[in-house]
């Protein structure tokens, strides 16, 4: 949301002003004048991961009963947690070669 509310303010701050004219002053602030909007970007980016590295340090983790079924209670990823769960690696395809278009024979 703080990336959200600091883009929408920039775009907007940015769109208010009309295009200069040749030998006009740009009375524009110094954050709409001085700093391209792809910097802006890499700054914004830049401090919506520390608030989100921040704000994630200062809660508190939620229990485990509340993480079942998602990615990180994947059997693939707990082998080490969850050794009980029965781990499917194997995969088999057949393709065969009346389904495969004429140029892909080999």
């Amino acid at each position: 949301m703080v990336g959200l509310v600091i883009g929408i303010t920039r775009f907007a701050w940015d769109s208010a002003y009309p295009p200069l004219t040749c030998g006009e002053e740009d009375r524009r602030p110094a954050v709409i004048k001085d700093v391209h909007y792809l910097h802006f970007g890499i700054l914004l980016f830049t401090l919506v991961v520390l608030v989100t590295v921040v704000i994630s340090l200062l809660t508190k983790p939620i229990d485990d009963k509340h993480a079942s079924h998602t990615l990180l209670s994947s059997p693939l990823l707990c082998l080490s947690v969850c050794p009980s769960v029965p781990l499917y690696l194997s995969v088999s395809v057949s393709v065969s070669h009346s389904s495969m278009p004429s140029a892909l024979h080999f």
